[in-house]
């Protein structure tokens, strides 16, 4: 998906994966919700997601609730943010180093 925010181009065809996580319901669920993170070239941070009509993903289209995606920029520290809580410690560590 490539998206346009604030002027800056976001690819996740051209970043690279850091990591990915889902809140564990089936994907077939309304409740499913995956986000990945993303390292542009330039080293920026961006975080992908997706999710059913019941998620944090999910919007209003007329009259009922459907899942959609979405893209946001990460600073560094909302990147480690997101690192801490959805990525294992040997994982967090071998990426951003030892937590400060």
């Amino acid at each position: 998906m490539k998206a346009t925010i604030k002027g800056r181009i976001y690819d996740t065809n051209k970043a690279t994966l850091i990591a990915k996580d889902n809140n564990g319901f089936c994907p077939m669920d309304e409740r499913y919700m995956e986000e990945r993170l993303y390292q542009k070239a330039d080293g920026e941070y961006f975080v992908y997601g997706h999710g059913g009509s019941m998620s944090p993903y999910g919007e209003r289209e007329g009259t009922k609730m459907v899942g959609t995606v979405g893209m946001s920029p990460a600073p560094l520290e909302e990147a480690k943010w997101w690192a801490r809580h959805h990525m294992s410690m040997d994982a967090y560590i071998k990426h951003f180093g030892a937590l400060t």
